[in-house]
């Protein structure tokens, strides 16, 4: 994709568009068991609404990289 040199406008939404994050953090929710759910913009065609994780520290997995030892993902059940 190009943006011609003179075309703030198309640059700044091109900016935006990559510097956007990869999920929505306000649809996000820690729930009191140690869960993450993540709620759809919309519901899907069987009528989901939201996904549930489990977070897992990488240690426990033995993945932790050097000096990233207290970081965590999730990951679906």
């Amino acid at each position: 994709m190009g943006v011609p040199a003179r075309d703030r406008a198309k640059l700044e939404r091109l900016c935006r568009y990559v510097a956007r994050p990869a999920i929505a953090s306000e649809r996000l929710e820690l729930l009191p068991d140690g869960r993450v759910r993540y709620r759809f913009k919309r519901a899907w065609q069987d009528g989901s609404v939201a996904v549930e994780f489990e977070c897992v520290p990488f240690y426990e997995r033995g993945q932790a990289p050097p000096g990233y030892e207290n970081v965590g993902f999730c990951a679906a059940p």
